[in-house]
């Protein structure tokens, strides 16, 4: 894909996705509760029929994008396990209580791949196998570690892939964790 081609998809991704634009955030339901200004309603998009992930071209997909889509669909769900266990630990407490819904809304998006491509998923290893954190402290510790690995290993599948959806979503995912997750746990690492 040429380089215009891709800076193009990326940043038709990120409109549709709402990075760029109104602020927004997930509401763990494959859907994004758009801020308005003060005073105004919020009205929810399906992140999906906004990036229209599925209107994109079924193309042939190799072994190398499987392995990137299972070794992403992993890490999902190990971070979203991390997560659950903070939560179970320590209660909603931010960023956590947040950031547990966008690892639902990431786990959804890559399943969509999966069903797109006709797919098994890998199995979610990750349930009842985090150990607990000392403190809500030490825990944004760990998420901000998760969160620099998550994105470097999307900075990896980017070798392994070249389907248009796939990258959309991939990009999406990666920004996500590196711009938005990270920021907020390397801001709570403090307590």
């Amino acid at each position: 894909m040429a380089k215009v081609e891709y800076i193009m998809l990326v940043s038709i991704v990120l409109l549709f996705s709402g990075c760029i634009g109104n602020a927004t955030m997930r509401d763990g339901k494959g859907s994004e509760q758009i801020a308005e200004p003060a005073g105004g309603n919020r009205k929810q998009q399906n992140l999906h029929e906004d990036s229209h992930i599925m209107d994109m071209p079924v193309e042939d997909i190799s072994p190398g994008e499987i392995e990137a889509l299972n070794a992403a669909l992993d890490d999902e769900y190990k971070a979203h396990a991390t997560y659950a266990r903070v939560i179970e630990d320590f209660g909603q407490v931010k960023p956590f209580s947040n950031i547990i819904n966008a690892e639902k809304s990431h786990i959804a998006e890559l399943l969509e791949l999966y069903e797109k491509y006709d797919l098994e998923p890998v199995d979610d290893k990750w349930i009842g196998q985090i150990g607990p954190a000392e403190n809500v402290g030490e825990a944004c510790k760990v998420g901000v570690q998760a969160e620099i690995e998550n994105a470097a290993l999307y900075d990896e599948l980017f070798e392994k892939v070249d389907n248009q959806d796939i990258i959309a979503v991939f990009t999406s995912l990666r920004d996500a964790s590196r711009d938005k997750h990270l920021p907020a746990f390397q801001r709570c690492g403090g307590r």
